[in-house]
């Protein structure tokens, strides 16, 4: 596989995501009651709805928790690329 077909793939990936108003309605085993953000098969959480006393308020807009990583940034685009990683390392996407 060469550069253009992993950028192809990750932009692919990219474009199924979608805007989610109810993370906990569509995960109810896991997305957090009141939370928002982009998902497809996973979810990147958007903060901004967050009390002041959630673990990591403040550190970063976009938060991405799935196996054993766990990262939180203003950056979506990173937080994407992680995601994207995540899945190919475990099957999920081709």
């Amino acid at each position: 596989m060469d550069v253009d077909d992993l950028r192809n793939g990750f932009e692919a990936f990219q474009d199924g995501l979608e805007w989610c108003d109810d993370l906990h309605g569509r995960f109810p085993d896991d997305g957090p009651e009141g939370s928002k953000g982009y998902c497809g098969r996973l979810w990147i959480e958007d903060t901004s709805t967050w009390s002041e006393d959630a673990a990591g308020y403040g550190e970063g807009r976009w938060y991405l928790h799935v196996g054993n990583l766990e990262r939180q940034s203003d950056e979506l685009a990173e937080l994407e690329e992680s995601l994207y990683d995540y899945t190919k390392s475990e099957d999920l996407v081709g």
